[in-house]
């Protein structure tokens, strides 16, 4: 299907759309901000106590334990996108070894594609750093705040409702509509249109 004219706009595009890992990053900032909320709760009831050795209810504290479980199956998966957003660039870098794409197509490759994912990377990172630090204050370890300051470190590890900020440069201000929604996933090129937008006003 590849080589008939006809489909093979269509072929690639799809493939381009969809080819970059971690391309949930959204859903996942959404459910760790539920989740931080929820445990916000949780421990404001248990007045710091994960255990159940300083006072916790036995009710609260298997609150606890499930929601520490749903952290660290979030955590896995983002660690998971991170490491196939790595080998996804590394293989972008020697799209050459492709036999199927010609030079040209391998050079667009590239240039659309490795922007996309540096910047998934970026985002997934900064969810993965809030989930692991989710996980170390539901812990029982060294490292963990000490009942008295885990509510306060819960509610002050990132800002509500976080998404990653893009700035983009003068030069991606300056392309046109058609151009930019090649260049960039749905997400990015919304953010786009608000900042070319913005800044035309």
């Amino acid at each position: 299907m590849w080589h008939v004219p006809e489909q093979k706009a269509i072929v690639r595009d799809w493939l381009w759309d969809n080819i970059t890992p971690g391309g949930q990053i959204n859903q996942f900032r959404l459910l760790l901000d539920t989740l931080r909320g929820e445990i916000s709760d949780i421990i404001r009831k248990t007045s710091g106590d994960v255990t159940g050795e300083f006072g916790g209810r036995k009710g609260d504290i298997d609150v606890i334990n499930s929601l520490r479980s749903e952290i660290n199956r979030i955590t896995s998966i983002l660690q998971k996108n991170q490491s196939d957003l790595a080998r996804h660039m590394e293989l972008l870098r020697h799209a050459e070894n492709c036999l199927w794409l010609d030079l040209d197509e391998m050079k667009s490759l590239q240039q659309l594609l490795l922007p996309r994912a540096e910047k998934a990377s970026i985002e997934v990172d900064k969810a993965l750093t809030d989930s692991r630090s989710l996980e170390l204050c539901l812990g029982e370890s060294d490292d963990a705040p000490p009942n008295e300051l885990r509510l306060s470190v819960i509610q002050d590890l990132w800002k509500e409702g976080y998404t990653s900020e893009i700035t983009f440069t003068d030069e991606e201000m300056n392309i046109g509509m058609k151009e930019a929604k090649n260049k960039y996933d749905l997400e990015t090129f919304r953010k786009w249109k608000r900042a070319k937008k913005s800044a035309e006003k």
